[in-house]
């Protein structure tokens, strides 16, 4: 696998890496470091912390952002991201994140999420899993509180492109019955030289089996609405529910085979996003 494309890259162009952490609490915490390149080819960086505390947005040097093409190795102005953990040292006048954390065996699908897609030069955005799951181990200071993720469980995702989706739907989960349990749903309107384009790519990993929904796998999104998503594929149908109590949006996910129903997971914790043209929502 390619970790990092950006090397010789024109603009406008950019890529990132989701880092996101969910301690046994249910906690989440999750780290973005993304390389940018203008028009004009001037190169910026730029790594995005989200946590229930809130949103931040620490701006560096484009030249500061170092990245591996054959290893997931990411140095960004003093931070680093790799295979191992993170070892991280964020300082702004709002925010302070400091600490590190140790990573277990990373879990890889068994193919590319893009699949044949991925060698289309038209799509404007790229998405990639590192790893559907992984344990964790260690402590992170933020704003001087102290969370502990030793016993959790991580997830890493790529993106890159030239440019944003005029739609997107994003949610992500992990959670442990018998064995840990993953699943990644992406869903968005791209604008593309042959007009616009509906890219859907789910990915689950449930009781030891490998589930992909994805459009060219004949995916289609049925419904798609900040109240709820509902994907087919031959026997297999995926559906989000979001509920909203309270800050924290739960998000229910079924997942059937025909009548059999595989799963039924409430996940208080889901990153459930739904952005529609002129309508954003979601959590």
């Amino acid at each position: 696998m390619k970790y990092f494309y950006g090397a010789g890259k024109r603009g406008p162009y950019f890529e990132g890496w989701q880092l996101r952490h969910q301690a046994p609490t249910g906690e989440v915490l999750s780290i973005f470091p993304v390389l940018r390149i203008d028009k004009a080819g001037n190169t910026s960086a730029v790594i995005r912390v989200e946590s229930r505390d809130g949103i931040w947005n620490v701006s560096c040097p484009g030249g500061s952002l170092q990245a591996s093409e054959g290893l997931f190795q990411i140095w960004v102005q003093g931070s680093l991201f790799n295979r191992k953990g993170v070892w991280l040292d964020l300082r702004t006048r709002d925010m302070t994140l400091c600490g590190e954390l140790r990573y277990g065996p990373f879990t890889p699908l068994k193919s590319e999420l893009m699949g044949p897609l991925g060698a289309l030069t038209l799509l404007p955005v790229r998405r990639g899993v590192i790893s559907m799951g992984h344990r964790l181990e260690g402590v992170l200071m933020l704003n001087g509180r102290r969370i502990d993720f030793t016993g959790g469980t991580g997830f890493i995702e790529t993106v890159r492109g030239t440019a944003l989706p005029a739609a997107s739907l994003w949610s992500q989960s992990i959670w442990r019955e018998e064995r840990s349990n993953s699943l990644l749903v992406s869903v968005e309107r791209l604008p593309t030289l042959a007009g616009p384009r509906v890219n859907c790519l789910c990915a689950v990993l449930y009781g030891g089996h490998e589930y992909r929904l994805a459009s060219y796998r004949g995916a289609v999104v049925d419904r798609w609405t900040a109240e709820g998503t509902l994907i087919r594929q031959g026997p297999l149908r995926l559906s989000l529910e979001p509920a909203y109590p309270g800050n924290h949006v739960p998000v229910r996910y079924q997942l059937w085979e025909g009548e059999r129903l595989l799963f039924d997971h409430l996940d208080p914790y889901a990153g459930y996003r739904c952005t529609l043209e002129d309508t954003p929502g979601g959590a």
